[in-house]
């Protein structure tokens, strides 16, 4: 069967000698080639390998193509204005054989397809239309099928306040580091990580005022470190459709005065409920990542009130943390 691919059309050479093969055929196949449909059906061929598993896919290349044979057709139609005569002989050769797939042949399996399309009066208006039509269903598919996430923009952290914190020129003496490791190894619990409620006040004392004395360099290389002590967060409440959003338990993990709860609980609450809400964005190495990818914390209108007493009543400058190995 005649058929193109990319600039070639691919004829019998004994059939084209005698004059066997029709003009609407010749026209035919120059329509794929100036179209560049070749290019279409290579491109389509990597997508499908790519996305192999979209049963969509195969449905939209048998579109496509189809398509391609309505445009060639109509550029035959087009030419010789004989659409009967066109017609016959797409009949005459739905017998042929196939060529590869990958090319645009003469011969297109739904010739019945072809042969309807030829006999529709063509209207500008109703193309147009139709074209025109397409926006509000677009529209409309995009309220249906979107998601709405309401997120609290989150502060960064300011690096400065590591800067801040007090330190010496010449630092401490050999005597005082070992001092200071003593008491670090001895709250030291299996994991390796300092358990600061093993601390009694006066040691907790000590290793603030000795962490002070050192030099930057002394303080890089502990474990336990001291920073500046943050000011309490400030109130904010959150929206109804704030709260409607975290019930989503795939998107949010929600803790209430410190404690994880099941989203739905929040159908109990009303944003009057809550006079401090911070929403954070999970790194893909945290502990919970996967089951959801924000953390919300929230607390009530009481626990945020002893919480704002607390800090302000502690007088602690620092506050105490220990420093993550870089391999964790």
């Amino acid at each position: 069967m005649p058929h193109s691919f990319l600039n070639y059309i691919f004829l019998n050479a004994e059939e084209y000698i005698n004059g066997n093969i029709q003009r609407e055929i010749l026209i035919h196949e120059l329509a794929h080639v100036r179209q560049k449909h070749s290019w279409d059906i290579i491109f389509f061929e990597i997508i499908q390998v790519l996305f192999w598993f979209n049963p969509f896919l195969f449905i939209y290349r048998k579109a496509l193509l189809l398509n391609h044979e309505f445009l060639a057709d109509d550029a035959v139609v087009g030419t010789n204005n004989d659409v009967g005569s066109y017609q016959r002989l797409l009949l005459e050769k739905i017998g042929q054989q196939s060529s590869s797939f990958i090319t645009s042949q003469f011969k297109y399996s739904i010739t019945k397809q072809r042969i309807l399309m030829m006999t529709k009066t063509k209207s500008f208006r109703n193309a147009l239309c139709r074209q025109i039509a397409v926006v509000p269903i677009l529209g409309i598919s995009l309220l249906l099928f979107s998601t709405k996430i309401n997120a609290q923009e989150t502060k960064k952290v300011e690096e400065s306040n590591q800067m801040e914190v007090q330190s010496t020129k010449e630092g401490i003496t050999e005597e005082q580091l070992s001092e200071f490791g003593d008491i670090v190894s001895s709250i030291m619990n299996d994991k390796g990580r300092p358990a600061f409620y093993k601390l009694t006040e006066e040691k907790r004392n000590k290793l603030e005022r000795l962490y002070l004395l050192m030099s930057k360099e002394q303080q890089e290389k502990q474990l336990v470190v001291f920073r500046l002590a943050p000011e309490p967060l400030p109130k904010s409440t959150p929206s109804q459709d704030q709260i409607e959003s975290w019930k989503d338990s795939d998107m949010y993990g929600v803790w209430i005065d410190g404690k994880r709860i099941n989203n739905t609980e929040l159908n109990e609450y009303s944003p009057a409920d809550f006079d401090q809400v911070f929403v954070s964005k999970l790194e893909k190495n945290a502990v919970n990542y996967g089951k959801h990818y924000y953390q919300v914390n929230l607390m009530t209108k009481e626990y945020y009130e002893n919480y704002n007493k607390k800090m302000k009543e502690s007088g602690n400058k620092y506050f105490m943390g220990y420093r993550m190995p870089q391999n964790q």
